[in-house]
């Protein structure tokens, strides 16, 4: 289930790969567009997760978003 209701949620191509100390990651990223009212978290545009303390795959995961973001 989604963590987020959101209208539509889609998969974006391709897989976000990150190596732990132990083990490898893939993930298959979905992304929906969602206006974040009635909620209980913090919210920022894409292009400012920068201004974050992000773990580094959580920021591999944000470029691939943006970099497969319509138009």
């Amino acid at each position: 289930q989604a963590p987020v209701a959101a209208a539509e949620w889609r998969e974006l191509a391709g897989l976000v790969r990150h190596s732990f100390t132990h083990f490898h990651l893939e993930l298959r990223v979905l992304a929906s567009a969602v206006d974040g009212c009635g909620t209980r978290k913090t919210w920022c545009a894409i292009d400012g997760l920068g201004a974050y303390a992000l773990p580094t795959v959580m920021k591999i995961v944000a470029r691939h978003v943006k970099s497969n973001r319509p138009g």
